[in-house]
Order: structure tokens, then sequence, then C-alpha cells
């Protein structure tokens, strides 16, 4: 999820930067100027239809050579530095202290459930409050 979401991110921001990917001039050219019959319309149509494709296969080629070299990056980031820090300093603690985190969840669990069973119909009684007093 964590992936997805970070994938998504990043995305949301190098993509937009590809907005600047030009077409050829010349193909600019013919797509600004204006046709002066329903012919030229209809060529103009098809150049700029044949160009989408390779348009694309560019987009795509470029977006996965950026996303590639960053994150290459980021996992050399983290298995050079972050990781062995982990490992060295938190990942022991956390082996120490895992029967206690079992208990103090199974504890939290135990609570919530109790907790539940007590706010829910707490919390029924006053949205029926609420429609009732909304009535009036």
């Amino acid at each position: 999820m964590k992936k997805t979401i970070i994938l998504f991110l990043i995305t949301g921001i190098l993509l937009p930067s590809f907005g600047s990917i030009y077409l050829p001039q010349v193909a600019l050219a013919q797509v600004i100027e204006a046709p002066n019959s329903i012919d030229e319309a209809k060529a103009m149509g098809k150049n700029v239809w044949s160009m989408v494709p390779n348009f694309g296969k560019e987009l795509l080629q470029d977006t996965k050579q950026v996303l590639n070299w960053l994150f290459g990056g980021v996992f050399r980031i983290w298995n050079s530095y972050i990781y062995p820090i982990l490992k060295k300093s938190v990942f022991p603690k956390v082996k120490e202290r895992g029967p206690i985190i079992k208990e103090e969840f199974q504890k939290e669990k135990t609570e919530m459930k109790g907790e539940i069973k007590t706010e829910i119909p707490r919390v029924r009684k006053n949205i029926w409050q609420q429609i009732k007093d909304f009535m009036k």
C-alpha cells in the first residue's frame, strides 16, 4: 500500500513536468495553422493522430527512465545508509520487546472490545435523540 501511494505521488509530481516535451516543429506548425477547407482539416487530423502513438511511447520511455533512476537512487540510499542503522539499532530492540508488545496489543484489543460494547449503544441513542429533536 505504501509503495503504491509513493508511486502515485512520484508520478503525480513527475508526469506534469513531461508536458514540456515538444512535438517536431513542422508538425507543431501544422497543428497551429487554421485549416482553410474541410480536406485540410481532415489531413491535419490524420497528421496529429499519427503522432499520438509515438508521443505516448516516448513519454512512457522517458518516464520509465526517470523512475528507474529515481528508485535506483532511493534504494541505494536505503541499502547503504538507512537499513544498516535500522538493522544495528532498531531491529534488535523490536525483537527483545516482541513479547511485551504482543501482550500490550492483546490488552488494548480487549479494552477496545469493551469500549465498543459500551459506546455503540450510547451513540445509537444519541443519533435517535437527534432525529427526534429534528422532527420536533
